[in-house]
């Protein structure tokens, strides 16, 4: 009776060891499978953007500045109709967004009026912006910028504060690794239950921008003379925006979430 108590509680241990591997390179599986692994022939922005931007913080108290979560020097991918959109407000700048997405024309000239317009009240944190269900679908294989202008004084709004990114619409074909904004909308959905997954993701943006304006930096010190302040500049802005994804985001998202 002993040996056949023994042998049954030694099956139900293997079953259960067993189980547990499984979960444990399911689990892993799922992770590698959500890491921003974006393609090496993804292109860069544009130079037809909708205007130079703005960032930092309106009153300049906070060490955190207001930020665009997406790639600035690649153009990002999703495969959703109606994606969603985040940006980073620091605390203590809880004032109305203007937010506005626009469409690229076949020769690259960006299209006016906006596809979606609208403004958003008292914002601070972490803010998702999703395309309304109500409104049209964006459509596979377009080009597409958005643009958030954080309005720190309404009577003048040359002092808005404006973040801004392109992004490409692709059909669910493309691996979710190389879609930014799909693995950031997954990682928001699940911050509850896996929070790190946010962090993960924005060091990966970090140090794809970190290599990038390397890259440029490198680029640059060979460059002819009429070249060279375009990618230094561009360098600049990398390696400022990496910084900003590691410093500025990582820490407190993860707090606020």
């Amino acid at each position: 009776m002993r040996c056949h108590l023994l042998k049954s509680t030694c099956k139900l241990l293997l079953i259960s060891s067993l189980l547990t591997i499984i979960h444990c390179n399911l689990t892993s599986a799922l992770a590698q499978s959500r890491r921003y692994n974006p393609s090496p022939n993804a292109p860069a922005p544009t130079t037809s953007r909708i205007g130079g931007t703005r960032t930092g913080s309106c009153s300049n108290t906070t060490s955190t500045t207001f930020t665009a979560l997406a790639p600035n020097s690649q153009v990002g991918r999703t495969a959703a109709s109606h994606p969603t959109f985040v940006l980073y407000v620091p605390e203590g700048e809880s004032l109305a967004i203007d937010f506005r997405l626009y469409q690229y024309d076949t020769d690259g000239q960006i299209q006016t009026p906006a596809v979606y317009q609208t403004e958003i009240s008292n914002a601070a944190g972490i803010m998702p912006i999703t395309l309304p269900a109500a409104e049209p679908g964006l459509s596979v294989g377009e080009h597409y910028i958005w643009q958030a202008a954080l309005i720190c004084n309404p009577a003048r709004r040359a002092d808005d504060l404006i973040v801004e990114a392109e992004f490409q619409t692709v059909s669910d074909a493309v691996p979710e690794s190389e879609r930014w904004y799909d693995l950031l909308k997954v990682a928001l959905d699940n911050a509850a239950s896996d929070p790190q997954s946010i962090d993960e993701l924005l060091t990966e943006l970090s140090a794809l921008e970190r290599s990038t304006g390397e890259a440029l930096q490198q680029a640059a010190s060979t460059a002819s003379e009429s070249d060279r302040p375009s990618l230094e500049e561009r360098s600049e802005a990398a390696l400022e925006q990496s910084l900003r994804y590691y410093s500025d985001c990582r820490g407190t998202l993860i707090a606020l979430l």
